[in-house]
Parts: C-alpha cells; structure tokens; sequence
C-alpha cells in the first residue's frame, strides 16, 4: 500500500515537472506559421501570326447619315411635356431638400432629447448652422444649373436663327447659279456650316439631357424620370458696383456657422460646451474638400464628446481655441468673397469687349446688305463670314453673361444668402 503510494506521488511529481518544462498543451505557445512569400506571376505576351504590314485600318461606310439616326432616335427634348421654373423655385426646392441638411436636422433634433438643458442650446445653434450652411450649397449648386440651363437654351435659339440665315444664303447660291456664276466652292462652305450647326446642335442636346438629369436629382423631384426643365429667366446684364470691404462684412456676419460660434463665445458657454464645439469643429475645418458624407462625422464627435470629458478643462484657453477657429473661418469666407469678386470683374471687362464685338459684325452686317447689289458674289463670300463670326460673337456674349451671373451666385453663396427666403420651420441658427 504504501509503496503504491509512493508510486503514486512519484507519478504525480512527475507530471508537475513535465508540465513546468514544457508547458501546458492547451496554453502552449503555438509556433506561428511560416508562409511563403507571394510571388508575382507574370505572363508572357501571347501573341497570334499576323504581319506587322498590316498596321491600323478605318471603315466608315457602315455610318448612318445625321437624318437617318435621327429618325431613329427621336430623342427630342420638346417631346416631353416641360416644367416652366425660375430660379428662386429652383434654388428653394433644393435647399429645403438637401439630403445632408435633413440628415443633421435629424441628429440635431436626437441631441436635443439626449443632451442636457445646458448643453442643449450651444449644440442646437452648431448643428443647425451646419444644416443652413449645406441648404446654402444645395441652393448655390441648383442655381449655377439652372443658369446653365438658360445658356443652353440661348444658344440654342441661336442655333435656329444660323439655321435660318443659311437657309437664305442657300437660296442667294442657287440664284447665283441660275444667272451663270460658278458657285462650287461656295457650295461647299456652306455645306460645312450646315455640318457643323448640326454637331453643336447635337452637342447642345446632350447637355440639356446631362442638366435636367442633374438637376432633377439635386432638387430631390419626385418622379421616375427626369424632368425637361424649362427655364424661365431674363438674362439682362447691368453694371453692378461691389465694395470689396462691405462684401466681406456682409459674409462674415451672415455665414451661418461664424454666427452660431459667435454667439457661443458672446453668451459664455459652459466648458463642457466648449469641448463639444471644438470636437464639432476641428475635424470638420477643412470639411469643404471633403466628401459630403465624410462631413457627417463631426455629429459623431459630438457624441464621444460629451462621454469623454474625464479631466477639468480651462475655459478660458477653449474660448481662445474657438476664437481661432472663428477666425479661420472667418479667413475662408473672405478668400471665397473676394475670388468671386474677381470673377464678377473679369467678366464684366469680358461681356463690355465681346459686345463691342458684336455691334461691329452687326454693322458689318448691314453694310454688306447694301454691298450685295453690286457684287453679289464677293458680298455672298463676306456675308457668309461675317455672319459667323457674328454668331460666334453672339454665343461668347451669352456664355460670359451667365458666368457673370453664376459668380454673382458664387459670391451670394460665400456671403451664406443663397437659402435666403426659403425658410421651412427649421431654417434658423437659433437664438
């Protein structure tokens, strides 16, 4: 009995001894697995028979003709029944739509029901400042379409009015050709015109197409298929004189994030309040060149923020953080005020050169008029010219005045103005 015993504890002893050499099996540390590296593998050109003399080749003759295609397609914007708009209903639609904006509303009104009656307020102004600032984009991006539109729909009457002229210059030809003038080349010029007032026609299509579809998604229209806006808009440039000084003023107290913060500072919000300001706001400073939902994040921080304050904070140094931060805000509005400025003055010195250009075509135009009964040939030659560089003039006016209006938007979208007037219950930054 006892020497089975003292088998028992030599057994015994044995094993503590195993196991304090080698380890437990099941909390032994397992070798990591070794494996091989990754190697690229690289294929060989595969290559068919064939003789370098053979080279490139092009075969047009399966093309269709302009009419043909056309025919076929039907694709014909005035087919579709047209939406008349204007700009404000535009810009409205899209600012009180914007899906960002609704998405912060949405947080904004969460917070409130989660937050304190301190920090409620503070927070409320931020997040409705952000929401007014994404309306005011939205508006600014649904009216720069709009005008695009606009411009679309100039140049397109221009179009006509070129299909027209060269209708007539056609009829001046043939009536050339009838009194025994070789009118061969002539012929052939005005055959170009006519192929390339039909490739600007196609082109000016494909771009009223590319803005509805553009539009009818920022504007948020609730329909299966794109609306074929019709806008209703006079497009009528007079001189506008803008102070540099009073622009900027106008922004800085305007933009409806540099108020919300402004106001936090003036009513000396808490220090709990002031962390959740700076955790808004310092991921969010350069928030303008990121993507829209990346923007959403600063809601995030907002949350964290008001677990994570473990240690007592100077209220007096986040003030002074948050000032820079107004600052540097303040800072961006006035580079967007004055690049729009600049844009507003350089197509205002453009729009005064191109239209001076245009009146001299058009008096160009008058005179041959009277040319043509002496020398109907060369007057046919020199009107045909005149006439398009008249249009050519004409289209450059109507594009440089919608980019003058566009930067007139630009800067009343730097200002923060462009959701001005379409105020839908929560459009305010809050007292």
């Amino acid at each position: 009995m006892f020497v089975l015993a003292q088998k028992n504890i030599s057994l015994h002893v044995i094993a503590l001894l195993c196991v304090t050499w080698s380890g437990c099996c099941l909390h032994r540390p397992q070798p990591a697995k070794t494996c091989p590296p990754y190697v690229s593998q690289r294929s060989p050109l595969a290559t068919s028979l064939k003789s370098p003399d053979e080279g490139v080749a092009a075969d047009f003759s399966e093309i269709e003709s302009y009419a043909e295609l056309k025919s076929k397609t039907n694709i014909d914007p005035n087919s579709e029944l047209p939406l008349a708009v204007d700009l404000d209903e535009v810009r409205c639609a899209a600012a009180r739509n914007s899906r960002l904006a609704e998405l912060i509303e949405a947080q904004r009104h969460a917070l409130n029901c989660r937050l304190g009656e301190v920090e409620a307020p503070v927070l409320d102004r931020l997040l409705a400042a952000e929401a007014l600032e994404q309306r005011n984009t939205a508006a600014a991006g649904a009216g720069k379409l709009f005008l695009k539109l606009v411009e679309v729909e100039l140049q397109a009457e221009l179009l006509l009015e070129s299909a027209d002229q060269l209708d007539r210059l056609s009829n001046t030809l043939h009536d050339a050709a009838r009194a025994g003038f070789a009118m061969s080349n002539e012929e052939n010029k005005l055959a170009a015109a006519r192929s390339e007032r039909q490739s600007s026609q196609v082109k000016l299509e494909s771009s009223r197409r590319k803005l509805n579809i553009q539009l009818s998604e920022l504007i948020q229209v609730d329909a299966s298929e794109p609306i074929y806006f019709k806008p209703i808009y006079s497009l009528k440039p007079q001189p506008v004189e803008h102070d540099s000084q009073l622009e900027i003023t106008v922004a800085e107290t305007q933009r409806p994030k540099i108020v919300a913060l402004e106001s936090a500072l003036a009513n000396c919000a808490p220090t709990n309040s002031m962390e959740a300001i700076l955790a808004a706001l310092v991921p969010a400073l350069d928030a303008s060149q990121l993507p829209p939902l990346k923007r959403h994040l600063l809601l995030a921080s907002l949350s964290k923020s008001q677990r994570s304050s473990s240690t007592p904070a100077d209220p007096i140094s986040r003030q002074q953080q948050i000032s820079q931060i107004v600052d540097a805000q303040k800072s961006k509005v006035r580079l967007e005020v004055r690049t729009a400025l600049e844009e507003i003055r350089v197509a205002t010195e453009r729009l005064s050169i191109i239209n001076e250009n245009v009146q001299r075509l058009e008096l160009a135009a008058e005179v041959l008029v009277l040319k043509a009964e002496l020398d109907a040939r060369q007057s046919f030659q020199e009107t045909n010219q005149n006439f398009s560089d008249l249009q050519a003039a004409r289209s450059a006016r109507i594009s440089t005045a919608i980019e003058l209006d566009i930067a007139e938007l630009s800067l009343l979208e730097a200002q923060g103005l462009m959701a001005q007037g379409c105020e839908r219950g929560s459009f305010s930054c809050g007292e």
